[in-house]
């Protein structure tokens, strides 16, 4: 959601707090952060990056997406082999990123002329929707990635320079240009093979790091409202829909705004976060479900079931949104845990009062927060604002210090 810049006044005691964790992403390479990283993991650096999960060009949307379903990622680069005279002239050339949410232009495209080729006005229904979509999965699943992703939602660093480079100097990188938003580093060798991929995700954990080891007592001090969020500037691009709206229909709020989520509302409680991320788990053969009620959509993809149908039954749930797992058993406990290892089902909010600290430890396992209004007994409430990856990095580089703004995609 890109919103004004928030008209908060920096404090001197904030500006003092903000300019101490600056001057240490300033002096931090990005060559010791992963080091500290990896080295918390109980990993070794070449063990922990030599993995690079990449696309051919060819590749269609529907082999794409099952190879980053497979491997758990958003995104991952497009390589074109270039083929020598001999295997050592044998090169592969990055063309640039494909994300999941490349593939939200092209077949809410192909969704809309479907309906106007069917003579179909809105508002259509569930079936009408699921006929369309069965009828436009074979074109779109079938198209190759480098038709259809703009392959740009990365910024490539030459190795030499990736490692004297600082973490401050990263995400600077990274918000470079505010319409246009760079969310992972490329880092390739000498011969422009990319062999580590440095992502906003990967600073955040380094300032949750820092923040567990007591090194940034700052974020502690820095509440959420302090630092901009929450505020009617930003509140006018929060995007929320109903359960009952068509998956389809909130794709193409998602791609007319140019934004990354949206909330799902139930009874003025926000119960579920609905995301690109979510599209990995579609298929040609079942592209159908995104013509289902979000909230089905949702609960269908995770494997659970929505309550928020039953008031009585929903009442038994911490939130409407899930059923209650059975915690006597194993197996649930076991898919829970999965679930959040993974990014799923697991929707994470803070206060009103909250600190950026608290910000950082609900981001362990998602890239987005929701700060809402609380209530007792409750893990949500009404949502004020969400808080990125992007709108945290964008907190300590900004002459204000003020959130503002949030990524497109």
């Amino acid at each position: 959601m890109t919103t004004k810049k928030n008209e908060t006044t920096t404090t001197p005691q904030r500006r003092r707090d903000v300019g101490h964790i600056r001057s240490v992403l300033a002096s931090t390479t990005l060559r010791s952060m992963l080091s500290q990283i990896d080295r918390a993991k109980q990993g070794s650096l070449a063990g922990a990056g030599s993995f690079v999960v990449s696309l051919g060009h060819d590749d269609t949307c529907e082999t794409a997406l099952n190879t980053l379903k497979r491997y758990n990622v958003l995104s991952a680069p497009v390589l074109v082999q270039n083929v020598g005279l001999n295997r050592e002239d044998e090169r592969a050339t990055c063309l640039g990123f494909f994300s999941v949410s490349d593939v939200i232009d092209p077949l809410v495209e192909a969704f809309e002329d479907e309906k106007k080729l069917e003579k179909m006005e809105d508002p259509i229904n569930m079936l009408q929707a699921m006929s369309l979509l069965r009828k436009v999965a074979p074109e779109v699943f079938s198209k190759k990635i480098i038709q259809i992703g703009n392959l740009s939602d990365v910024d490539l660093v030459f190795e030499p320079y990736a490692k004297e480079l600082s973490i401050l100097e990263a995400m600077e990188n990274f918000l470079a240009n505010q319409h246009h938003l760079v969310h992972r580093l490329g880092v390739f060798d000498p011969h422009g093979e990319i062999h580590r991929i440095i992502s906003q995700s990967d600073i955040i954990k380094f300032l949750q790091m820092k923040n567990e080891q007591g090194v940034f007592k700052e974020l502690s001090r820095l509440t959420v409202q302090d630092c901009g969020f929450c505020s009617s500037e930003r509140a006018l691009g929060l995007c929320c829909v109903e359960p009952h709206e068509l998956t389809i229909n909130v794709l193409k709020k998602l791609r007319d705004r140019d934004i990354s989520c949206v909330g799902v509302v139930y009874e003025d409680v926000l119960i579920a976060n609905f995301s690109a991320s979510d599209l990995r788990r579609v298929t040609k053969d079942h592209v159908s479900i995104l013509g289902l009620p979000i909230a089905e959509f949702l609960a269908l993809s995770h494997r659970t079931s929505y309550g928020g149908y039953s008031h009585i039954e929903s009442q038994h749930v911490s939130h409407a949104f899930f059923q209650k797992m059975n915690e006597d058993s194993p197996t649930a406990v076991d898919r829970r845990d999965k679930a959040i290892e993974k990014d799923e089902i697991f929707l994470q909010t803070v206060g009103v009062s909250a600190t950026i600290s608290d910000v950082l430890n609900a981001l362990t396992y998602v890239h987005r927060v929701w700060v809402v209004v609380e209530k007792p007994k409750l893990n949500a409430g009404k949502p004020l604002d969400v808080i990125t990856l992007t709108d945290v990095l964008r907190l300590f580089i900004s002459e204000e210090n003020d959130a503002f703004g949030e990524e497109n995609k």
